[in-house]
């Protein structure tokens, strides 16, 4: 091998001795003969140039140095643990690639296989987020009860106005009474007239909004029913898919039983055609010296019974590996079924749960319908006694009817308030509710899903990364200088130690360190 020297020289008054010439000192006679020599050039070298530059000529200068490498490459471990090997000693050579040293994986080996298993769960709970969200289910009810509120409101609005309007009316029609008897009644007959009027309103409005309850009842059960058809047909196609690999396992597994008895069967027959010509062969040889075709027979007997006995083998281990993976799509249909019973069940819950919510606010409006319709009943009865009280008592009695009807106004005004007032408050707190909610749960939760699966992939990532540096592989041939590690020490990065675990020279570059005296300096520059 080609190598090149290179020279320095240090001036001082004292020796100084290498303390490691191994891997180069430990050569053949003709390598260290071949070492000497390049001493002797370089000294004629360094002699050479210092007759040029110094008044008294230097034929030849004498030194004892150290040629020792050029380069050194330090090598240790990407991560922290406790050795378990270590592959090489101090002047070993080694080639590229050639792997030094190596930690304890056990540890390493462990966290990624929990990186792994943490991976998968995050996966599986995205899919079942996926196929059923409770959040999503609640998100619509909410819109819902937002929907109901509004109608309820709209129509405590209109009942508002119309009892105002009546009042108004009412009020009017009294005082008109005063003027005689027959403005009195002609004033109560309008009054009998409005409420009727607002009777029908209110009927009319209570009979749309009990319709409308009634239809989201409807919707909540078809969306409910439709999931849970769903789910039912999905288990059903998982139970008919395990009924099926059972089968196919089974009749898999009894062919191979099959072949199993069809090789011992002619192994058998085999054996005893084998029996029957060893017993011919002993019987016509002796007394006939020419038996070679028996003696043919019984070999060819022998190689069959030889190849049924490998059939045999080759059978049973094609049956034990049918049976293993019989089992094991048996059990992943199984598997299977058992999750898609999970999905169903949940899917039948949130269904139920969205059907009691709508029943609920259908419930509660044909509660308030109810409670309309008879407030505007009572008004029309009190309408028919005020017209009765106008035409049978005259003026005084149209003053009694203007006093009842402006005290039943304002009642009637301070009800319809309060129920305006507690429509706009419930359909405030379900417009709360709504907004409290993500604007699309669905894709916010599957989002924070994804975003765990991202974060067990990178824990997975650094788990396989760490794992992957728990060995000392050298990155270039050469010899090694030092090794500070032995098996069972704990060992890690120049971070966590002090000393490099190993230390690695290129033997393509070396340097001649040799002590000169001071009287010889201006012959060596």
């Amino acid at each position: 091998m080609d190598r090149r020297l290179v020279v320095r020289v240090e001036r001082t008054s004292r020796l100084r001795w290498l303390r490691r010439l191994r891997p180069w000192l430990e050569l053949s006679a003709r390598g260290r003969a071949a070492l000497i020599v390049m001493v002797l050039m370089i000294c004629a070298i360094v002699g050479f140039a210092a007759q040029q530059v110094a008044t008294a000529p230097v034929e030849a200068l004498d030194v004892a140095g150290n040629i020792e490498p050029a380069r050194q490459t330090f090598l240790d471990f990407g991560v922290t643990g406790v050795v378990q090997a270590v592959n090489v000693k101090a002047g070993q050579a080694v080639q590229a690639g050639a792997v030094l040293a190596q930690l304890d994986d056990a540890t390493l080996s462990a966290q990624v296989t929990q990186a792994r298993a943490a991976v998968d769960t995050a996966g599986l709970k995205m899919r079942q987020d996926a196929e059923t969200s409770p959040a999503a289910q609640a998100e619509a009810a909410a819109v819902t009860a937002v929907a109901t509120s509004r109608l309820e409101e709209a129509a405590a609005e209109a009942n508002l106005a119309d009892t105002a309007r009546l009042t108004e009316l009412g009020v009017e029609a009294a005082q008109l009474g005063l003027t005689g008897g027959q403005s009195a009644a002609a004033a109560a007959q309008v009054q009998l007239g409005a409420a009727q009027a607002n009777l029908v309103d209110i009927q009319r409005s209570a009979a749309a909004a009990v319709v409308a309850a009634q239809q989201a009842v409807d919707s909540a059960a078809a969306i409910g029913q439709g999931a849970v058809n769903a789910a039912e047909v999905q288990l059903a196609t998982a139970e008919r898919n395990l009924s099926d690999q059972q089968k196919v396992s089974q009749k898999m597994v009894t062919s191979s039983r099959a072949g199993v008895s069809s090789a011992q069967a002619t192994l058998k027959a085999d054996q005893a055609t084998l029996a029957t010509d060893t017993m011919t062969e002993s019987t016509a040889c002796p007394t006939d010296p020419a038996c070679s075709t028996a003696k043919e027979t019984v070999a060819a007997d022998k190689a069959a019974v030889a190849a049924d006995q490998a059939m045999v083998k080759t059978a049973q281990a094609k049956l034990t590996q049918d049976q293993a993976t019989a089992n094991q799509d048996v059990n992943q249909a199984a598997a299977t079924v058992a999750n898609d019973q999970a999905t169903l069940k949940n899917t039948q819950i949130a269904a139920a749960v969205a059907v009691k919510s709508a029943q609920t606010t259908l419930a509660q409006t044909q509660a308030a319908a109810r409670q309309a319709g008879d407030q505007a009943a009572a008004q029309l009865a009190a309408s028919q006694v005020s017209l009765q009280a106008a035409q049978g008592e005259g003026i005084g009695a149209a003053q009694n009817a203007l006093q009842q009807a402006q005290a039943k106004g304002q009642q009637s005004n301070d009800q319809g308030a309060a129920q305006l007032a507690a429509s706009r408050f419930a359909r405030a707190s379900a417009e709360q509710a709504l907004a409290s909610f993500p604007q699309d749960a669905l894709l916010l939760q599957l989002q924070q899903d994804q975003d765990q699966v991202n974060a067990a992939r990178s824990v997975l990532a650094v788990a396989q990364h760490n794992a992957s540096k728990g060995s000392i592989v050298a990155p270039v041939a050469g010899v090694v200088d030092h090794v500070n590690v032995v098996a069972g020490q704990s060992a890690g990065p120049p971070a966590v130690t002090t000393t490099h675990a190993i230390v690695l020279e290129t033997p393509d570059a070396f340097q001649l360190t040799a002590p000169v005296r001071d009287i010889v300096m201006p012959s060596c520059r």
